[in-house]
């Protein structure tokens, strides 16, 4: 997701997203669904957090809000890199992560408002 300012934001679009996905295409064992085989995400962004476990935290913490999975933590990050820094004071990191069972089976597990 090649959005740096408001990718993030976009997260919410991969909640239950999985809910009816075929057995067949996506779970490595169709009798079971903890084997459902998720996504790997790329999301881009910008932070002010110059030091990189203060900006691994921030997104972890953005991610988590942006999927409503406050569970979501730095762990889940597969990939964390920093792309270029805009300014003395803006970076612009890659974050990379599996997309969570929770959140692929959104519809499930959670009550909706």
């Amino acid at each position: 997701m090649n959005l740096p300012v408001i990718a993030v934001e976009f997260l919410d679009a991969f909640r239950g997203l999985f809910v009816k996905a075929n057995p067949k295409v996506w779970w490595r064992d169709p009798t079971d669904p903890k084997t459902l085989m998720l996504p790997m995400i790329h999301v881009n962004g910008f932070t002010y957090e110059s030091e990189h476990t203060a900006a691994i935290k921030y997104f972890a913490t953005r991610i988590g809000k942006a999927m409503s999975y406050p569970e979501f933590s730095p762990e889940d990050i597969e990939c964390f890199h920093n792309i270029r820094d805009v300014s003395g004071t803006s970076h612009m990191y890659c974050v990379s992560f599996r997309l969570p069972w929770k959140v692929a089976m959104y519809d499930e597990l959670y009550e909706h408002d």
